[in-house]
């Protein structure tokens, strides 16, 4: 039997926690300079004409003019029935000033994304601070993104609403810091999506139809969404806009300018 001596065998672990000790320093410096690259980035979009709009940490609304466009072509194309529910949430939204979150699922040919798929929860536990997704609705995208293959170009859409509350061009038309900043981290950090699938943004608020899309790069919007009804017929939906609502309203009660 081989006799190990103490001291040997002190220096010999020692080794091994020093070097666990510098792996997971490694670890947290690549985390933190990703975490770093992350907000950089979402925080460039803040900015409009030189200014900082808003400064409410990770509310920070996203001047929706600092979101480069996609190439032109490029579109998002959603079936009858799930504009339908689509709208039923934003209705769901207004009523009970809640933000509600969602998903949607589908495949991208060429420079367009077919939506296929949707889900939602409109339960009362949410509030009109934030959408707050719930276990089932992450698990059900996750699973999505692993049953995806490589070359499917499957796409994945996180979404959720925003009420209309407050100032209109200055708040909740606008995605926040918080928002971009999501997309981003889904981009870099779960194995499940990265490289496999793509992950787009989607704010419905005022009517709108918001779509955005991060390539590794930068945060483009997409200025093109139709709705497909059953003839095959395509109607363009307003995307980036102003207050549909409040324009709906104001040419009711005959304030709309000529």
């Amino acid at each position: 039997m081989a006799i190990i001596n103490d001291g040997v065998l002190n220096k010999k672990v020692q080794r091994v926690i020093d070097d666990q000790k510098r792996a997971a320093l490694k670890q947290a410096l690549e985390r933190g300079q990703r975490e770093i690259e992350r907000r950089a980035r979402a925080s460039a979009y803040v900015r409009a004409d030189g200014r900082i709009i808003v400064r409410a940490g990770e509310n920070s609304v996203v001047d929706n003019r600092q979101l480069p466009r996609m190439p032109q072509g490029s579109c998002i194309i959603i079936p009858d029935e799930i504009y339908q529910s689509l709208r039923v949430v934003a209705d769901v939204t207004n009523e009970k000033t809640m933000e509600v979150p969602f998903y949607l699922t589908g495949y991208n040919s060429g420079q367009t994304v077919y939506i296929d798929g949707f889900n939602a929860d409109t339960s009362a536990n949410q509030n009109n601070v934030s959408a707050t997704f719930s276990e089932q609705l992450t698990q059900e995208m996750f699973d999505f993104a692993k049953a995806a293959k490589p070359g499917e170009n499957k796409a994945l859409v996180h979404g959720h609403t925003h009420p209309r509350i407050g100032h209109a061009e200055r708040g909740y038309l606008n995605y926040s810091i918080g928002d971009i900043d999501a997309y981003i981290k889904m981009h870099y950090d779960f194995p499940e999506i990265n490289g496999k699938i793509n992950v787009l943004g989607c704010l419905l608020t005022g009517g709108n139809f918001n779509f955005v899309f991060f390539d590794g790069n930068d945060m483009y919007r997409f200025d093109d969404v139709f709705v497909k009804n059953s003839q095959g017929e395509l109607k363009k939906l307003p995307a980036f806009g102003p207050d549909i609502i409040a324009l709906k309203y104001a040419q009711h009660r005959g304030l709309q300018n000529s």
